[in-house]
């Protein structure tokens, strides 16, 4: 049975609309079930799935979002096309005023299926109670498209039907007209039930921004790097970004890959930025030019990773192996983000000193020979977050800066 204390009641169809729209969460790939012409549009996920089984729906969807390339129509029902997703594999699932047109175990059913394949929420929108409805032969459907039996009533749903887990928002007055728009005697109830998934992965306290050429899938001496796997096996790896000279990127080019197993199970679970330095670049690590001094192609490198730097603090920068290309580049990334560098010394990658440049920036070396929950923990511990800003990184004068760059680059 369902706690008292998961249900909040609200007084009319508004409040509940708004209560609903506060408590759902933007998610990226989202699959709709049963949308029939009117699919969720709280937010705009970047992969919609709209999984409609009834032909002349799928045919006005599929005018509808011609020109929307997120928009995927799956013409399925949804016990079919939930059996072909694997677990975890979109992050919201909608079922609005779907579940209530499926006998009770099939719907059952599709709700196990949901939790089985969401990794952040479902969202279930329904009649409270059983709300009669039926189409008699050569009827039009309440959006005056065509007959259509589904659209009849064949269960009626309580939030004690939904288990622990849930989250329950009601109006006993929503519905004051029936599916034909005649007035109802008495108004009829109306629920959403949200069900947030636990993550399944420990969640990361900073997100690190790893650089170097030998970040697997990278391969050294023909294997990947066990021991950076292995440091971040466990965590949620969304927020992980990996700038490597090596293109790692899922649709890097087949030619790339030397080994193709390798390549697509060991890898971590970020973003992957394929970094081309340009030319003349390491020959710069001699003697680092200050920040406004750089030539102009060497700014506009690395002026969008500078950017991405200091728009998700606290990033501390993870260097895995200590060419001159990728200290250089972790080097102007303390300079003019303000992040915290992570010298990560292991087996085949010594570190006798650290640089003199970083020697007045913040900056630890750690060492995977010294076990890997220990340098775990330091990378993790929220004192490695960066610092804040220097009175010289203002926003305004960075821009300034910049500004005299460009003069300078017309002079």
């Amino acid at each position: 049975m369902t706690s008292k204390k998961a249900i909040i009641y609200l007084k009319n169809a508004e409040a509940l609309e708004n209560a609903a729209t506060a408590a759902i969460v933007p998610t990226e790939v989202v699959l709709d079930i049963g949308c029939g012409i009117r699919p969720m549009t709280r937010f705009e996920p970047k992969v919609h799935l709209c999984l409609e089984p009834f032909d002349a729906y799928a045919k006005i969807l599929q005018r509808r979002f011609a020109k929307a390339p997120g928009v995927v129509l799956l013409k399925a029902g949804a016990l079919e096309g939930l059996s072909l997703l694997p677990d975890r594999s979109v992050d919201s699932i909608f079922l609005l005023d779907v579940i209530e047109h499926m006998p009770k175990d099939h719907g059952l059913t599709v709700l196990a299926h949901c939790e089985r394949i969401a990794r952040v929420q479902i969202v279930v929108a329904t009649p409270l109670g059983f709300m009669p409805q039926v189409h008699e032969v050569g009827e039009l459907d309440g959006w005056g498209v065509s007959y259509n039996k589904l659209q009849d009533h064949l269960s009626g749903w309580e939030p004690s039907d939904f288990g622990e887990g849930w989250q329950f928002y009601v109006c006993r007055t929503y519905h004051t007209n029936d599916a034909k728009g005649q007035r109802l005697e008495k108004p009829f109830g109306s629920f959403y039930a949200i069900r947030n998934i636990p993550p399944q992965v420990r969640q990361m306290p900073v997100k690190p921004v790893l650089i170097g050429a030998t970040i697997p899938p990278a391969l050294v001496n023909g294997n990947v790097r066990e021991d950076i796997l292995a440091l971040f096996e466990g965590s949620d790896q969304s927020q992980i970004r990996v700038l490597s000279p090596y293109d790692a990127q899922p649709y890097s080019p087949y030619f790339n890959i030397p080994d193709l197993l390798a390549f697509s199970t060991r890898r971590l679970d970020g973003e992957y930025i394929h970094v081309q330095f340009p030319a003349g670049w390491t020959e710069l690590a001699a003697a680092p030019p200050r920040p406004d001094e750089l030539r102009p192609e060497f700014t506009r490198f690395l002026d969008p990773l500078v950017e991405m730097c200091r728009l998700n603090r606290p990033h501390p920068v993870v260097l895995c192996d200590f060419g001159a290309a990728e200290l250089l580049l972790a080097y102007y990334l303390a300079l003019c983000a303000g992040t915290r560098t992570i010298f990560l010394a292991g087996p085949g990658f010594p570190l006798d000193e650290i640089p003199p440049v970083f020697r007045e920036l913040p900056h630890v070396r750690l060492n995977l020979q010294d076990g890997v929950e220990e340098v775990r923990a330091a990378i993790f511990a929220e004192s490695l977050g960066p610092p804040p800003l220097r009175a010289d990184d203002h926003p305004l004068r960075r821009g300034l800066r910049r500004i005299v760059r460009r003069l300078r680059t017309v002079g």
